[in-house]
């Protein structure tokens, strides 16, 4: 539900949401390690509730200044319960156990942002301070039931338990300054933030009676990290050329609170460049951007945490941040693009790498910066009008990613995208979507081909205001995850099966006028806020 609001000098919003959508999901592990084989197969229940909540407002001081305030906040509810069978072959006598695992999770989140903007003349030149807070927060209990079969044993269960919580807070504060002149335009800004993520995880004996914690920090972990920007730009339109070029600074610095695990600070220039040739109904673009990719928050925890007995995940403060370098040529004719070609260079790229332990017999992902990623994208596209009602559009891409580090691996593929569109008489219309991906490369692992095809039919109902809906997604049950990594001495097929054949009903209302346009709202999302994971 969203409503909008224009009164006089004041503008307003406000969006609420509820949503419960069960799942339902198998994966199927096929692991080869130190001469052991691993067979498992997870049927996992998802029961997730979600309330989220959205309200702006603004207020025009005067023609040319706008303050405003806006606030985000969201609570879920998550049950899962996972049902599983692992089958041990190899060196030892064959062993089988049942596995059960029941997850009750609650996770919150609240945002405020506030803004001020101030036109300084008629040709756009402006000045904006924008503020921003986040906080985040997940708590998490799991409960281990585990029955282990051996031939000429006795059977023996064996429980267990783990909590584990997570918390967030990011402050961010920018000032960006526009300056348009006839010749040319200015830009410049600052920007300074700062991040606390703290985690901990209790374990309860999931290897043994005498299990105990990593003395010191193993189970407790608190990460800051602050960083300061300044860039600075400029954009000179020429007859038949635009050209736009800029640099910007960065210093970043990170500890935990021991300065033991992580303590480290890190600075760098980006420059980045643009030029754009316009000839008649033909556009080309040129452009280059060197870019900057931390690791996620929880991805620098010093500890591990199980997802079962037998699989686990860890964390590492040593990971290090990407720098990417980004190339890229468009080519647009009547204002369709008809021709993309990207390049992009990552070094340092966080790679999940796999390994055993043949000890306790528990397999690890870890995240490594270990990586060094070429990735080639050439893409077109087209958008047809062939019959009067009936549009087309249509999108096919070929890639070719190569991991020069730690392997020398290296494939093309591609992708293709169809989207039919009809318009009917009396308010009816409806749409066909069909994709498809060919096999291809990520990071450590090789993807299988993959395809969907999804369908709907629409009616606009009360003059307008409203319309009923159906949809079906995936209509040949085709949209899964088949991967295999193979790195070292391990090798594992995962097959990912979920509920992607669903059906969909929708019935949509508009009360009063049927669009309120809100010309103060104003959207700001720092990027610390995509490092986040829970």
């Amino acid at each position: 539900m969203m409503a909008t609001m224009r009164q006089g000098k004041w503008q307003g919003y406000g969006q609420f949401s509820l949503d419960h959508s069960p799942t339902y999901e198998i994966e199927t592990n096929n692991r080869q390690v130190a001469g052991d084989r691993f067979h498992q197969v997870n049927r996992q229940n998802t029961q997730p509730r979600d309330f989220s909540g959205m309200l702006g407002i603004s207020y025009q001081l005067s023609s040319h200044q706008v303050i405003g305030i806006d606030g985000k906040g969201m609570l879920r509810w998550t049950t899962e319960r996972t049902q599983g069978q692992l089958y041990q072959m190899g060196s030892g006598i064959p062993l089988q156990v049942y596995l059960q695992r029941t997850n009750h999770a609650q996770a919150q989140s609240e945002a405020l942002h506030a803004y001020y903007v101030w036109t300084l003349d008629t040709l756009g030149s402006s000045l904006s301070l924008d503020g921003d807070y986040y906080r985040t927060g997940s708590h998490q209990e799991d409960q281990f039931s585990n029955l282990y079969k051996q031939n000429s044993v006795p059977d023996f269960q064996f429980d267990s338990q783990q909590d584990q919580s997570r918390t967030s807070a990011i402050y961010a504060f920018k000032v960006d300054w526009i300056k348009k002149m006839a010749f040319a335009t200015l830009e410049s800004g600052f920007k300074t933030s700062s991040v606390a993520n703290r985690s901990t995880v209790n374990q309860d004996s999931l290897l043994g009676a005498d299990q105990q914690s990593t003395p010191g920090y193993a189970n407790a972990f608190t990460y800051r990290e602050r960083i300061q920007a300044i860039y600075l730009s400029i954009h000179k339109p020429f007859r038949h050329l635009n050209f736009k070029t800029g640099l910007r600074y960065e210093y970043t610095l990170g500890f935990d609170y021991t300065r033991q695990l992580v303590h480290r600070h890190y600075q760098y220039l980006f420059p980045s460049a643009s030029l754009t040739a316009q000839c008649r109904v033909h556009q080309l673009t040129f452009s280059y951007r060197k870019s900057i990719m931390r690791p996620l928050y929880t991805n620098l925890n010093p500890f591990a945490y199980y997802l079962d007995s037998y699989n686990v995940v860890a964390g590492n403060p040593a990971l290090n941040p990407a720098l990417a370098q980004i190339g890229e040529f468009n080519y647009v004719f009547k204002n369709t693009r008809l021709l993309t070609v990207n390049y992009i260079y990552l070094k340092d790229a966080t790679l999940d790498v796999l390994t055993y332990d043949p000890h306790q017999q528990v397999n690890q992902s870890r995240p490594q910066s270990v990586g060094q990623l070429q990735t080639w994208y050439i893409a077109t596209g087209q958008a047809l009008e062939l019959a009067k009602g009936w549009s087309l559009s249509t999108d096919l891409a070929v890639l070719y990613n190569r991991v020069d580090q730690p392997t020398h691996l290296g494939q093309w593929s591609w992708t293709a995208l169809l989207n039919s569109d009809w318009q009917f008489k009396k308010g009816w219309s409806a749409w066909l979507l069909a994709k498809y991906a060919s096999p291809s490369l990520y990071e450590l692992s090789r993807i299988f081909s993959v395809s969907t095809v999804s369908m709907g039919l629409k009616k606009g109902i009360a003059k307008g205001k409203g319309f009923v809906a159906v949809e079906g997604n995936d209509l040949f049950y085709s949209d899964r995850s088949k991967t295999i990594y193979h790195y070292e001495d391990i090798r594992q097929k995962t097959v990912r099966k979920w509920q992607s054949r669903t059906v969909r009903i929708s019935l949509n209302y508009t009360f009063g006028r049927s669009k309120v346009v809100l010309t103060n709202q104003r959207n700001s999302n720092p990027e610390e806020i995509d490092r986040l994971k829970h």
